[in-house]
């Protein structure tokens, strides 16, 4: 990439945009507009809150007049000239090089956003050119430039992927294994983050033509679920940025979905790594019950990646797990636990109870199974249980192994509830008893219908009148009871 063209004096204030930094539809530049930005943003001599204001702006310029098919273009708008473009071209990569990352992520975003547009037929370098940069070594150039392939990667074509996978797989690979040190978590993440999304567009090309894509891949793909099995490896720090191990699991995923006959073999040692992870990860979680998890680090852009969307990526894995013949097996020896484990993550936080205090519209959107509005640990939860119960995914014997587990499951918590009554632990023995008497509101028409054919031994009677009217009768806490009350209405129709 080019160095002559970095800036070397400072701009004076007269020269400074007056336009608004937040109008989803920026002014119309003047020629020149644009690479003005550009320079005071990566003008080194410029007070750094400035350079961070222009390059802000330069992104919005380009987002709005690169071209008429630009994000925010409006008919209103000019697009910018092709002087403006080929200098920018020019000028913009020197600053993946930044010592400010922000300028460096502003940079990448800009320059993804013009390669999505000129690539490769009015920028044909533009590729070569970041391979070559990620390939430099050069811990500021490769963050830089894995900024600018993580969005440029989205939007690339199945087309693409013929030359893209074979020129990004080494580079990336070394990011991610990352054997010098010289990279962070982050970089890693991020390294893994545009496999999988190449990895991704590819599935197109495999579903017309699966031995061009196993060609196109080579030996990329198994050395990258190799070097997940290792993070997979890595002990859960639930205090600590936990995007790394979430993207290698997400890696996993998309291939035991997407690429379940060619490579179920490859990552069948990856698999125990996530029940692990699923099943270690109980304690941290009910320990925290109260208190909430202690919040993770925030990268440079504010993004968090903690430990409760590991969570919600392991409940994906299983449940990817359950719905490929492939892997099921692996699961149906664990169902008891499983759903052991789903109780456990469906027990309700101080956190959860704070938003619903504060706003019980959530409650009510946290309620409807319909609604998009939702999201928590405890919820992901249901939800896989839900997924493990459709027989159109898992088939119909799976799916009454999931409710026998269930019952099982419901039983050993309810021991476990009275348990800490007697010991004292009042708070802990509500949050549980809820937990189960949610899980089974949930999974009520598949217990009920076992019940009603037969197949399940539960004597629904002596649940109403022994665990739910005692319930009833004795507690104050408004959710518990209120969850009682909503059990017993799915299940008194049943009762002989």
């Amino acid at each position: 990439w080019p160095t002559s063209s970095w800036p070397t004096s400072s701009w004076p204030t007269s020269s400074w945009p007056t336009s608004s930094l937040y109008s989803p539809h920026p002014p119309s530049p003047h020629t020149g507009y644009a690479v003005t930005l550009a320079q005071i943003a990566l003008s080194t001599e410029t007070d750094p809150s400035y350079r961070m204001l222009a390059s802000v702006l330069t992104r919005q310029a380009i987002e709005g007049h690169w071209t008429v098919h630009s994000r925010w273009y409006h008919p209103d708008n000019t697009v910018l000239g092709k002087e403006d473009k080929a200098t920018l071209r020019e000028l913009l990569p020197v600053g993946l090089a930044d010592d400010l990352p922000r300028i460096r992520g502003m940079t990448a975003a800009a320059i993804a956003i013009m390669a999505s547009h000129d690539w490769p037929q009015d920028w044909p370098s533009v590729f070569d050119d970041l391979v070559g940069a990620l390939a430099s070594g050069e811990p500021k150039v490769v963050h830089g430039t894995l900024r600018c392939l993580e969005d440029f990667a989205r939007t690339m074509k199945e087309d693409h992927m013929e030359n893209a996978i074979p020129m990004l797989a080494e580079p990336l690979l070394a990011v991610f294994s990352n054997e010098s040190g010289a990279y962070t978590a982050r970089d890693q993440m991020r390294a893994i983050k545009i496999y999988s999304s190449c990895l991704a567009t590819l599935f197109h090309v495999k579903r017309a033509d699966p031995n061009a894509a196993v060609s196109i891949l080579g030996d990329s793909l198994p050395h990258f679920i190799e070097g997940a099995h290792a993070v997979l490896s890595l002990p859960d720090s639930p205090e600590d940025d936990c995007g790394l191990k979430i993207e290698a699991i997400r890696l996993v995923n998309l291939v035991m979905l997407r690429y379940t006959t060619e490579c179920a073999e490859l990552v069948g040692p990856c698999l125990p790594l996530v029940w692990h992870s699923l099943e270690s990860g109980t304690s941290p979680y009910t320990a925290a019950l109260q208190d909430g998890l202690p919040p993770p680090p925030r990268d440079s852009d504010g993004n968090v990646m903690g430990f409760e969307h590991q969570l919600c990526s392991l409940f994906e894995a299983v449940n990817i797990m359950a719905s490929r013949e492939t892997f099921r097996p692996a699961l149906e020896s664990s169902l008891s636990d499983l759903v052991s484990i789903i109780i456990v993550y469906a027990q309700l936080t101080d956190a959860q109870l704070s938003v619903w205090e504060d706003d019980p519209i959530q409650f009510v959107e946290d309620e409807d199974e319909m609604s998009v509005k939702r999201h928590s640990v405890r919820l992901a939860a249901v939800d896989l249980l839900a997924e493990l119960l459709l027989e159109s995914q898992t088939g119909e014997a799976f799916c009454m192994q999931v409710v026998l587990s269930l019952a099982r499951a419901a039983a050993a918590h309810l021991a476990t509830a009275d348990e800490l009554d007697a010991a004292g632990q009042a708070d802990n023995a509500w949050r549980l008893r809820e937990a189960v008497f949610y899980v089974m509101g949930r999974s009520s028409p598949e217990l009920l219908a076992l019940l009603a054919s037969g197949d399940l031994d539960f004597d629904i009677g002596g649940f109403l009148e022994h665990v739910l009217l005692p319930v009833l009768q004795t507690t104050d806490n408004p959710y518990l009871l209120g969850r009682a009350l909503w059990l017993a209405s799915l299940f008194a129709h049943a009762v002989p």
